[in-house]
């Protein structure tokens, strides 16, 4: 019966707490509340766009009515060439995700240089085009990209990439591997094994 008490006594003051919610079954942080609202409604949004209950004709449709000119654009671009690479709720269609993806970078989008760069490098929709793949992966680098720095440390340590831009994807990869990147600090290990080895 102590027991019981004392367990309803806590959950009583943590409710009154900020940031906690108070159920049935006691307290819980009200970020992990948030937190579980949020992956329920992605997980259902996901679903919907799978089985063709939601309407992405909005968001996939390539006309002014669908995208409004102005800042969304390289958004709405960069979503269309996500959607169709990963054929999401649409035909996989790499080609046309590049050119969206292409929209998104030629707007100074980080993230839609760094897809071009990946598929330019893959030769993915697309001929494969090293220097121009290097050139796409730098600029997204050079607005602090962690991922497009990991790829051109990647694309340097397996001999792509002109010799004069070494140091500074060394100095991108140093910056990334101090905010704990694993995968930086591996490619920055093997970059400089072998500029000791020339």
């Amino acid at each position: 019966m102590g027991r019981k008490l004392i367990l309803l006594k806590r959950e009583r003051e943590n409710a009154g707490q900020p940031g906690m919610y108070a159920g049935r079954k006691g307290t819980i942080p009200f970020d992990r509340l948030l937190l579980g609202i949020v992956c329920l409604v992605l997980i259902g949004l996901f679903s919907a766009v799978l089985t063709g209950a939601l309407d992405m004709s909005g968001i996939l449709r390539d006309d002014e009515s669908a995208c409004p000119s102005g800042e969304d654009n390289a958004s709405a671009a960069l979503a269309r060439g996500f959607l169709h690479y990963h054929g999401l709720g649409v035909p996989q269609n790499l080609g046309y995700a590049f050119s969206q993806f292409s929209e998104a970078a030629n707007k100074g989008d980080a993230d839609g240089q760094f897809h071009v760069g990946i598929m330019l490098s893959r030769g993915e929709g697309v001929t494969r085009n090293m220097e121009m793949a290097c050139s796409w992966l730098r600029k997204a680098a050079l607005q602090g990209h962690d991922q497009a720095r990991i790829s051109l440390g990647i694309l340097y340590a397996e001999g792509e990439g002109a010799p004069e831009g070494r140091e500074e994807v060394m100095d991108w990869l140093r910056e990334t591997a101090g905010k704990g990147s694993a995968e930086a600090r591996k490619i920055l290990e093997k970059l400089e094994e072998d500029a000791t080895a020339d």
